[in-house]
């Protein structure tokens, strides 16, 4: 079993992982598990799965019934996870500008909690400038945004 897959895209951490779901009805071993540190590098590694024949998944915090990231029983010996809860988090609160309203900027691995905590504590929401919110969200928790 080689370190990592092959002609693996330098400095991209990677390492086979169990991808357990929320509901525990999905458990695959030693999926290959990256951790890019910026959009780029989400990039590096698609260019480098379209170039090896592998498949790209993204895998937030795992809370899911759904099959869409790995099956049961699956192999996944041609596919990579990107995990984008380790490095892809950033968000961000712009006021409004130029005619524009305010707007919000989530990263993918953002969770639902920190996103909700960020647009609660931003000024201009409502023009009220008592913060933002959604009418209705999956769960505030531990969810990931993407």
């Amino acid at each position: 079993m080689s370190a990592t897959p092959p002609n693996w895209p330098s400095g991209i951490p990677i390492q086979k992982e169990t991808f357990q779901n929320w509901s525990q009805g999905i458990t695959v071993f030693n999926v290959w598990t990256c951790i890019p540190q910026s959009p780029d590098d989400v990039v590096t590694v698609c260019n480098w799965a379209a170039q090896q024949g592998w498949q790209v998944r993204a895998r937030g915090i795992m809370h899911t019934w759904s099959p869409l990231t790995v099956t049961q029983g699956e192999s996944t010996a041609n596919v990579v996870l990107v995990d984008t809860t380790k490095s892809l988090t950033t968000i961000k609160v712009m006021p409004a500008s130029g005619g524009k309203p305010p707007q919000v900027y989530a990263q993918t691995g953002a969770t639902m909690l920190d996103l909700m905590t960020t647009m609660e504590s931003a000024a201009g929401g409502n023009g009220s400038g008592s913060g933002f919110g959604f009418a209705h969200i999956p769960a505030a928790g531990n969810l990931s945004v993407g």
